[in-house]
């Protein structure tokens, strides 16, 4: 491979520079000149140190050589840099607020917002303090900062950049990120259980108790229940439609990735009712049931952990389930008490039908020797 040199210039520091000087920059790159130490050369064009400092700092020059293609995963395969800003989006509206916000920052805050906009997966975990110090600021700047780009403070900017980066986060990246978590002398399990417990605060403080009583209304009102997740989803599905068949009949589980689920829910009768678990990365085969479902004339329920879940634009009712943090396995405990409030207010709404359904339960249990029973032995 000939050796190449790539100029990378940073567009904010072009109006630095005038039409002739630009000329100039592009006849240097053109000519061939030695592109490893372009300060000797330019500095005698650049009179003034602002033009000269500007064009040392903000044009990178790199050689490309023969070399082995990289190994698929490695990190000369796609470097820190390139794996951060491989899930930059300036359609989301947190990155979009704070670039559109950028002319009115004062020079600390700008730093911040670049700072945040290039690297939005590591921000979600950083602290004030974390995040003062990558940045050459104080812990009151970046306070002012979130609250002058229009959020009520540094944690509400953290959510909506949670939302953004959940979906475009692969697995090295959350691998790398549960890592920034971990602090030098804290144990393991205790840090696991306290991210679990914080969780569950903002789940007790974020959720919408209203929606979710409008799924249990909808869940007693229906005859025939389908509960639908795929890959990770389908645990909280599986579970919450386990747990359903022990308080009422027409309850069926389908796994989203058994293209058979297309099968049964076309041959479902006219008008079912249709729960579907989806979490982040969320998988196709749950968009493709979704955009089934609504065809087929079914009522559509989704259960998500965001408010940028592409299934929910498909949705008759959707409620989304807080999560404060990218997971790296995901995080269960918000899910699983949604979940087990929705299954209980729902046995509770079947009165005396409960206890009828539970008895003929444990009377087949018992007929067919499935559960271990102590009386036998």
């Amino acid at each position: 491979m000939p050796e190449t040199a790539t100029i990378y210039i940073d567009i904010y520091f072009i109006d630095m520079f005038n039409q002739e000087k630009f000329k100039f920059m592009n006849d240097f790159i053109s000519s061939g000149s030695n592109c490893n130490n372009p300060s000797r050369e330019s500095a005698s064009f650049f009179s003034d140190k602002e033009g000269a400092d500007a064009l040392a700092s903000k044009v990178v020059l790199s050689e490309e050589l023969d070399a082995e293609p990289p190994v698929a995963g490695s990190k000369s395969a796609f470097p820190d840099s390139e794996r951060e800003n491989s899930f930059q989006d300036s359609s989301h509206p947190a990155i979009r607020n704070i670039m559109g916000r950028m002319d009115e920052l004062t020079p600390k805050a700008k730093i911040l917002g670049k700072y945040i906009v290039q690297n939005p997966g590591k921000v979600v975990l950083m602290t004030t303090k974390q995040l003062a110090e990558a940045c050459g600021t104080s812990e009151a700047t970046v306070v002012r900062f979130a609250n002058g780009v229009g959020y009520k403070g540094y944690g509400d900017l953290q959510q909506s950049l949670k939302d953004f980066v959940s979906t475009g986060v692969n697995l090295p990246d959350r691998s790398d990120m549960e890592k920034m978590r971990q602090e030098p002398g804290i144990d393991r399990l205790h840090r696991v259980v306290f991210e679990e417990l914080s969780e569950l605060r903002l789940l007790y403080e974020m959720i919408d108790v209203n929606i979710m009583n409008d799924f249990v209304s909808q869940m007693i009102a229906s005859h025939d229940i389908y509960i639908v997740g795929s890959r990770i989803s389908y645990a909280f599905a599986y579970y919450m439609g386990w747990a359903m068949t022990k308080v009422r009949k027409g309850i069926s589980i389908l796994k989203g990735s058994d293209s058979t689920a297309i099968d049964t829910l076309s041959n479902a009768p006219d008008d079912s009712l249709v729960v579907l678990v989806a979490t982040t990365r969320y998988p196709n085969e749950l968009i493709k049931i979704s955009k089934l479902t609504r065809r087929l004339g079914h009522k559509l329920l989704v259960i998500t952990d965001s408010s940028t879940s592409p299934v929910i634009q498909f949705a008759d009712l959707a409620l989304v389930v807080p999560l404060k943090s990218v997971p790296f396995i995901g995080t269960p405990s918000n899910m699983l008490c949604v979940i087990k409030y929705i299954v209980q207010e729902v046995a509770a709404g079947q009165g005396e039908m409960l206890k009828i359904h539970q008895e003929r339960v444990e009377q087949i249990y018992l007929e067919n020797d499935l559960l271990f029973n102590i009386r036998s032995w």
